[in-house]
């Protein structure tokens, strides 16, 4: 894609958290995931949705100033660093970035597709005090949005990662009760 990597994001990040201290301004992180990716791959193979993701990153990228980053942040996701950015401005590009997505796009191999994205929105100190909170933040919210059916974009709020925390918790323990043979069936 050509866009920065997760370390270079990082470290930008971490600059932009002291520079936000410093001023007592704040930045913003969306966590993009493209809609219906695996579809892409499966039926147009893997040449394809690299395609896709070149092409995705152009038009993220378009779509905010040269102050922001915008990063791969690993198969179908990226993430955007938007500093001095309030979450409400930060939705504001999020939608920006959505109804990019309405036009059409043309893979070099000759096939047109739409595509739809799912946008987490995350604000810095309120979100998360460190990357890896601001982003898990951004990233919980996305997903949140995913299982209601995606195509938008959705503001972190406090406490919408508990379901999964408590899912796996909660595997993790039966897993446990299992091996330890702490179950009895009654009929």
């Amino acid at each position: 894609t050509g866009l920065p990597n997760r370390l270079l994001l990082s470290d930008r990040l971490q600059q932009g958290m002291v520079q936000a201290e410093r001023n007592k301004g704040n930045l913003a992180v969306l966590y993009v995931n493209i809609d219906r990716f695996k579809q892409v791959n499966d039926s147009l193979g893997h040449n394809g949705g690299d395609d896709l993701l070149r092409q995705m990153a152009q038009r993220i990228s378009s779509c905010v100033g040269k102050a922001d980053t915008v990063s791969r942040w690993g198969g179908d996701e990226f993430v955007v660093l938007l500093p001095g950015y309030s979450a409400g401005e930060a939705s504001e590009v999020a939608n920006i970035i959505i109804n990019q997505q309405h036009s059409l796009i043309v893979l070099g191999s000759g096939h047109e597709l739409f595509v739809s994205c799912s946008i987490g929105v995350a604000e810095y100190p309120a979100d998360g005090e460190d990357v890896d909170a601001l982003i898990n933040s951004a990233r919980s919210a996305m997903a949140s949005l995913k299982e209601a059916g995606g195509n938008d974009y959705r503001r972190y709020i406090p406490g919408i990662g508990g379901i999964g925390d408590d899912r796996l918790a909660m595997e993790t323990s039966l897993r446990h009760a299992l091996v330890q043979e702490q179950f009895q069936l009654y009929y």
